[in-house]
């Protein structure tokens, strides 16, 4: 609210089960220093949307892993200053959830795909609507959204016997690595 930057501690969940603060390389607390824009309810858990201070996209923070939080006196980085909204005054929290299905920060892309058509419901539920659809034919529907990459890939490999992903390119190529990575646990 007061449109200033915070620094915070960040914890991981460990096999213990418990948050352990990151440490940085001198095996001490490592302080970030985040633009904070949004708060952000997703499937249960709240997330803080914003810019770590040292790159130049949004990504997004678990609440419930913030630990040590201090407001800082110095302004946060306006919103133009960050990938992908420089033409944007204010943060639209809508259109980021569309985007980020899961809550990874990073870049959106736009993302196309086949699918069975029995699964229509569910490509309209995870997108929010935010879905094109092209070539439709009893069994398949070619799919157009705009998504977090990152989440993309995952959200495909969840899916993977009802999908293909058919461009951009460099996501297919990742997401054919993975599913010999997760064969070759099974060989």
């Amino acid at each position: 609210q007061k449109g200033r930057k915070i620094s915070l501690a960040y914890c991981q969940p460990d096999v213990d089960k418990r948050l352990h603060i990151n440490l940085g390389p001198d095996n001490k607390e490592r302080k970030y220093v985040f633009n904070p824009f949004q708060l952000v309810m997703n499937r249960g858990h709240y997330y803080l949307v914003g810019n770590h201070e040292n790159y130049d996209d949004m990504s997004t923070l678990r609440v419930d892993r913030i630990a040590h939080i201090t407001v800082l006196s110095e302004r946060r980085k306006p919103l133009r200053e960050i990938k992908d909204y420089n033409q944007q005054r204010t943060f639209n929290v809508s259109q980021y959830v569309k985007e980020h299905i899961y809550m990874f920060g990073g870049e959106s892309v736009t993302v196309s795909f086949k699918a069975k058509r029995s699964i229509v419901n569910q490509i309209l539920d995870w997108f929010d609507g935010n879905v094109e659809f092209t070539n439709v034919t009893s069994d398949d529907v070619v799919c157009r959204v705009r998504v977090n990459h990152d989440a993309f890939k995952y959200w495909a490999l969840q899916y993977m016997q009802s999908v293909k992903v058919l461009s951009p390119a460099s996501l297919v190529a990742e997401v054919k690595e993975a599913i010999k990575e997760g064969l070759a646990q099974y060989s």
